[in-house]
């Protein structure tokens, strides 16, 4: 039986509203150390030759809606923190689909700053923007391209 990498979408309101009374434990998710994690990190974001800076803290937010990753002993979370205020907190179920959501979001910013340099007049600025992130999405890993492409092209062919 094959199981489809899924994750939740929790944020402060959602937890109020559901009164959600129990913690959320993710038993599939592999024990990390953080430096462990960092070097992974690391080493993924060497593929697309991607500046250290786009990657997301861990432990530790700037609590200005840039996500980071908390570790413990439960295991790994993307969540997104903004004037104290939980705006989400992600609980994948493997660490494939958490490399895919860091990742999603740091090669979004890479093919920002790639498309602005590349502009084409009287083009749809989306066009290669997108196929952009799915060239890096894809150089990492083919399965990541592959998502993010299906993704995408539900916004707009190219």
């Amino acid at each position: 039986m094959a199981f489809k990498a899924m994750y939740f979408v929790l944020n402060s309101v959602e937890i109020e509203k559901h009164c959600v009374p129990f913690v959320l434990i993710n038993y599939s998710m592999p024990t990390l150390n953080p430096e462990d994690f960092k070097k992974r990190l690391e080493t993924e974001l060497k593929k697309i030759n991607g500046d250290i800076e786009l990657l997301p803290e861990i432990n530790q937010s700037n609590d200005f809606a840039k996500p980071f990753i908390e570790l413990d002993e439960h295991g790994l979370y993307y969540v997104c923190r903004e004037r104290g205020e939980e705006i989400f907190r992600k609980v994948p179920f493997d660490l494939d689909e958490l490399l895919y959501e860091i990742f999603d979001a740091v090669t979004f910013e890479m093919a920002i700053k790639w498309e602005a340099q590349n502009r084409k007049e009287n083009e749809d600025f989306r066009l290669q923007l997108f196929a952009k992130q799915v060239e890096l999405m894809t150089t990492i890993y083919d399965d990541f391209g592959q998502r993010t492409n299906s993704r995408l092209q539900r916004i707009v062919k190219f």
